[in-house]
């Protein structure tokens, strides 16, 4: 089955990367935390882009600045506390992938 994303030996399914173990059927378990965080990594993705249009603006006080990165990492709490955990703490490699 060509899921699209295979681009020779080592790639697609079988890469390190979003899609490793991808087989088309949604993501598992996964899934539920991408559906559940949907919002708040469009949220987060939209602040980021407010945060470095504010950067780029040398009008921009960095109090603004501050303020634009409390309300980020605000986001990523709020998605880190809704990532899947386990006995050892969280269940995969969500990093700074959302």
């Amino acid at each position: 089955w060509d899921n699209g994303f295979t681009a020779g030996p080592g790639y697609g399914r079988h890469m390190m990367g979003p899609m490793m173990g991808w087989t088309g059927q949604g993501y598992g378990p996964n899934q539920t935390f991408l559906d559940d965080t949907a919002g708040l990594r469009r949220e987060l993705h939209n602040k980021r882009f407010e945060y470095f249009e504010a950067r780029r603006n040398p009008s921009t006080t960095t109090e603004t600045l501050a303020e634009l990165e409390r309300q980020m990492n605000d986001i990523q709490t709020k998605i880190s506390e809704k990532a899947p955990r386990t006995s050892s703490g969280y269940a995969g490699g969500y990093g700074s992938c959302w």
